[in-house]
């Protein structure tokens, strides 16, 4: 196994936690022994703008549901000594933040679709019911 070094840490305004757990924040931990494993392979896009890898979105996803959601995520990524620079700390931490950024964004996206729909939805839907009722009371008279 690789000698860790240095850890990455890349601090997210919400909660998520690994490990361990303090009144301050909830802790991912991922330990890798080569940044490229993080990230996806067959991405063609620049490094700092690579999906992460759907395995390792998805074990950061899962934890971070699994924390309480009035404390702050905190993820933090062991990197072996050989691949621990300023500048490979920095690459990584913009491209984990670019990533779920992007997944903010999508989610909002559609979640103000969704509520168009339902608003469309509404509008058509409550005169159809009130005639629906209107009818109803006077077929009966």
């Amino acid at each position: 196994m690789a000698e860790f070094d240095k850890v990455v840490a890349l601090r997210a305004p919400t909660a998520v936690n690994f490990m361990r757990a303090d009144a301050r924040h909830y802790t991912i931990l991922i330990r890798v022994d080569r940044i490229a494993r993080l990230f996806n392979s067959l991405d063609p896009t620049p490094f700092r703008e690579r999906d992460l890898d759907d395995d390792a979105e998805r074990f950061i996803v899962e934890w971070a549901q699994e924390a309480p959601a009035n404390v702050p995520i905190e993820i933090v990524i062991q990197l072996p000594k050989e691949e621990t620079n300023s500048v490979s700390e920095q690459t990584v931490t913009h491209a984990v933040q670019y990533n779920f950024e992007g997944r903010a964004t999508q989610a909002n996206r559609e979640l103000r679709e969704l509520l168009r729909e339902g608003r469309r939805a509404l509008i058509i839907g409550i005169p159809i019911l009130a005639f629906s009722l209107v009818q109803v009371r006077w077929s009966t008279i």
